[in-house]
């Protein structure tokens, strides 16, 4: 059986999974393989279906559907994200919203749970002391520069870095 589309010829089966490939089966099937690997904010994940030239009513109706499922929550997403830059990757707050920024979170929603860095941001600084200046004899001014780099607040880092220094017997 021969089919047109496009002005070409094509088998039938072709033609089928043309369409296929286009509709939201095809859609569904992409954003469900985008959100198994981690939890994804909303932005990203419209983000992710117009990078695949999904038709914009997709996207609208995926996103929708999958909110209302609860695999698609910008709070779960942003407590779950800050959770994880603080313990893994022992980022600062100021880190930690630009983070979330990009990722088309709110402004309200991350002052709403960076809160819950502000107890951790010494223990951050600490840690990310001892992996860069382990063993090594380096002024404090230079330690107080990484860690203002790093996006940590002045006060935390001078405390990091004296209590860091009389720690290992520098002061």
């Amino acid at each position: 059986m021969i089919a047109h589309y496009d002005g070409q010829s094509f088998s039938y089966f072709r033609v089928v999974i043309k369409n296929m490939t286009k509709g939201k089966d095809y859609a569904e099937k992409k954003l469900l393989r985008f959100l198994s690997f981690r939890m994804r904010s909303r932005q990203e994940v419209v983000d992710y279906l117009r990078r695949n030239k999904i038709d914009e009513g997709f996207i609208n109706l995926l996103v929708e559907k999958y909110q209302r499922l609860g695999y698609i929550d910008d709070d779960a997403f942003t407590k779950a994200w800050i959770n994880d830059r603080i313990k893994l990757k022992a980022y600062s707050k100021r880190m930690i919203a630009y983070e979330l920024r990009n990722k088309g979170i709110d402004n309200g929603t991350i002052e709403k749970y960076i809160k819950a860095a502000d107890d951790a941001q010494y223990e951050c600084a600490i840690r990310n002391l001892k992996k860069r200046y382990k063993g090594m004899d380096i002024d404090n001014k230079k330690m107080i520069s990484f860690l203002l780099r790093k996006g940590f607040e002045y006060n935390i880092a001078l405390k990091a870095v004296n209590d860091f220094c009389q720690k290992k017997g520098e002061v």
